[in-house]
C-alpha cells in the first residue's frame, strides 16, 4: 500500500476557538482515498493561579471535546472527543500516540497531542473495505469543539489557553483503483455515558445498514472537574466494573467476563507495550494493565475480516452491561465507544 500512498500537510498552525468549535471544510482537498488523518495539537496552557494538574488526568486530551467529520451525502464517519480517538489509535497501532503531559508550571507552556484517525483499519483483512473514497463526495467537513480551560486544571484561578491544530492526511496518490473502492465507510460514535451508581445497561444503537465491529468502554471515577453529560470524562479508573456483558435477544455475546479479563487480553491481542496509562504515572499501571479504565470487545478478531462484524439490523436488544465493584460513588461514568461500519449512502 505504501507505495501508492502518500503523507501530505493540509492545515498548519490553525487557531482554534476555546470552548468553541472550528470547522474546517475548504482547507480538506477531494478526490483520493484517505487512509487515515493525523491531527496534532499544540495547547499553549498559562496556568496564572490556575492549579491541580494531576498526572493520569489526560488534561491534554479532555480539552478536546469534540472531533466529528461528516460528508455532504450525511454520513457520520467520527464523532468523538479526543480522548477516545487517542486510545483507539493507541490500540490500532500498538503504541501510544504522542501526548505531552501536563505539568504545573507558571509560565506559559506548549503541550503536544497527537491524534490519527484511521480510515482504513489496519487490523482487518482487507483495510481498504472502509477507506474513506472522497471522490464520491462533493464536500468533508471535520468540525473541532475545543472545551473550557477549566477542562485543563482542577482548579482554573487564572489559567488561560490558546490552541493550534496541523492536520495530515496519509491518501492514495490520485484516485482510487477500482479494485481498491471501499464497501463501507467507517463510523466512530459513542452512546450516552450512564452513572455506575444508577444504572449497570447501556443500549447500543441497532440499524440495518450498521455492522459493529469493535465496542471500547472508558470508565472513570468522579473528580472535581467531572461532567455527567461529556464521554469519556472523569478520572481513569479500573475500579467499578467487575464482571461485563454484550447480550442480544437470544442470548450473550460476550458472556460474563472480568473486566481485569478484558483488559489483559487487549494487551496481548493488539501489542501494547507499555504498562503506564500516562507516561508520567507508572503508578497508574494497577495489575500490569497499559491502559487503566480502556477496554475492548472485538467482534472481528475470529477472521479479522468484515464479514464477522457484529450485524445489528436483526437484533430486537442489543446491550452492554456489567456488575459494579462495591458500590461506586456518584459520579463513576462508564461510556460506551463504537467502531462500526455503515452502508455508503
Amino acid at each position: 500500500m505504501r507505495a501508492y500512498t502518500e503523507k501530505v500537510q493540509v492545515i498548519t498552525g490553525q487557531a482554534l476557538t476555546p470552548n468553541g468549535r472550528t470547522v474546517f471544510t475548504n482547507q480538506l482537498p477531494l478526490g483520493e482515498g484517505w487512509y487515515r488523518m493525523d491531527l496534532t495539537f499544540t495547547i499553549n496552557l498559562t496556568l496564572g493561579t490556575g492549579a491541580g494538574v494531576t498526572a493520569g488526568n489526560d488534561y491534554e486530551l479532555r480539552v478536546i471535546r469534540g472531533i466529528q467529520i461528516r460528508t455532504d451525502k450525511g454520513e457520520m464517519i467520527v464523532n468523538l472527543p479526543g480522548r477516545a480517538l487517542h486510545k483507539i489509535a493507541w490500540m490500532k497501532a500498538g503504541c501510544q500516540p504522542h501526548r505531552d503531559v501536563m505539568a504545573a508550571v507558571g509560565a506559559p507552556t506548549a503541550y503536544q497531542v497527537h491524534i490519527p484517525i484511521y480510515f482504513a483499519d489496519p487490523w482487518a483483512l482487507r483495510p481498504e473495505d472502509t477507506v474513506l473514497d472522497t471522490s464520491r463526495y462533493n464536500s468533508v467537513t471535520l468540525d473541532v469543539s475545543m472545551g473550557p480551560a477549566a477542562d485543563l486544571l482542577d482548579a482554573i484561578g487564572t489559567g488561560t489557553y490558546t490552541a493550534t491544530m496541523d492536520c495530515n492526511l496519509v491518501r492514495s496518490k490520485g484516485p482510487l483503483d477500482k479494485e481498491a473502492k471501499p464497501i463501507a465507510h467507517i463510523s466512530y460514535d459513542f452512546r450516552q455515558p450512564i452513572d455506575a451508581s444508577v444504572g449497570t445497561v447501556i443500549d447500543l444503537e441497532r440499524a440495518t445498514d450498521l455492522w459493529l465491529r469493535r465496542l471500547y468502554i472508558h470508565e472513570s471515577v468522579v473528580s472535581a472537574v467531572a461532567n455527567a453529560g461529556q464521554p469519556c470524562w472523569g478520572i481513569n479508573s479500573a475500579a467499578v466494573q467487575n464482571i461485563v456483558s454484550v447480550r442480544d435477544q437470544s442470548g450473550f455475546i460476550v458472556q460474563q467476563r472480568a473486566a481485569a479479563n478484558v483488559a489483559f487480553d487487549n494487551k496481548i491481542e493488539f501489542g501494547l507495550e507499555s504498562y503506564a496509562d500516562d507516561v508520567a504515572a507508572p503508578a497508574n499501571a494497577v495489575g500490569g494493565r497499559p491502559m487503566i479504565g480502556w477496554y475492548c470487545h472485538d467482534f472481528m478478531e475470529h477472521d479479522d475480516s468484515a464479514n464477522s462484524a457484529l450485524f445489528t439490523g436483526n437484533k430486537s436488544i442489543l446491550q452492554y452491561s456489567w456488575t459494579n465493584i462495591g458500590g461506586p460513588a456518584a459520579g463513576s461514568f462508564i461510556t460506551a465507544v463504537t467502531e462500526s461500519h455503515r452502508t455508503l449512502k
